[in-house]
């Protein structure tokens, strides 16, 4: 799993991080998302997945 997370503002949207340790060759991970101080946020998450089978090199 991957995921990459954009910024819908460009400028005073906060910011993120990640909270999950390590979500390589995983199937979940959580994000937190916070705004500056007394404003909206707006951010775009996308997950990205690929069948664990493709990866396996015996």
């Amino acid at each position: 799993m991957g995921f990459t997370v954009d910024s819908v503002w460009h400028s005073h949207n906060g910011s993120w991080k990640l909270t999950t340790s390590d979500p390589l060759l995983k199937d979940t991970a959580s994000i937190y998302v916070s705004s500056e101080y007394d404003r909206g946020t707006n951010w775009k998450v996308k997950w990205h997945y690929v069948e664990a089978k493709e990866y396996q090199f015996d």
